[in-house]
């Protein structure tokens, strides 16, 4: 065996080792039932909607297992980077039948995106912004 194979064997074994223990944590964190992240939402005048796409986007299929989320748990904490972020922001665009907005608007955004809460209430903005939405926010 090759020592560039060798190199290349123990770097997918250490990948593969990190992946599970950090899925392992994902599974074994205490978050809230959907009825709870959707009523942490209710109270902000965010459609239910936009609380139970993103409830559902990130503890069915972000992470590839059941996963218990919060509204204030960061992308930090679960080791969500922002390039996986930007594209977990227009899958939820796509799924909630929003249209992305301009960059210029998106600039305008008074929402950095730190928390699962953070993308609720930016979904929730994008909404209010789509091409003949009030500016109400309704």
């Amino acid at each position: 065996m090759s020592w560039l194979t060798l190199v290349a064997l123990v770097t997918v074994a250490v990948f593969v080792c990190l992946t599970a223990i950090h899925r392992h944590r994902l599974r074994r964190r205490t978050g809230k039932s959907k009825s709870e992240f959707v009523q942490a939402f209710s109270e902000l005048a965010v459609p239910d909607s936009i609380a139970i796409a993103v409830y559902d986007y990130y503890t069915l299929f972000a992470f590839g297992d059941r996963v218990a989320i919060s509204p204030d748990d960061s992308f930090e904490d679960l080791r969500v980077g922002q390039e996986d972020l930007d594209d977990d922001l227009k899958r939820l665009v796509d799924r909630l039948g929003l249209e992305m907005p301009i960059s210029v608007v998106l600039r305008d955004s008074p929402f950095p995106i730190r928390t699962i809460r953070d993308v609720v209430l930016w979904l929730n903005w994008v909404k209010a912004h789509q091409p003949g939405a009030s500016t109400t926010g309704s």
